[in-house]
């Protein structure tokens, strides 16, 4: 995953991403952006 968004990132020149997921289960959305936040070193979100 993180491959492919840093290809992205490369081919367009863009500095930042806006990454949303259209998951209906809340769990299973908040999940899918730990992944992204752990695979760059980011804090992992907090469901509010």
């Amino acid at each position: 995953m993180r491959d492919g968004l840093d290809q992205l990132v490369k081919r367009t020149g863009a500095d930042e991403l806006v990454i949303t997921a259209s998951v209906h289960s809340p769990r299973a959305r908040l999940r899918s952006y730990e992944l992204i936040a752990d695979a760059y070193g980011l804090p992992a979100p907090t469901a509010s």
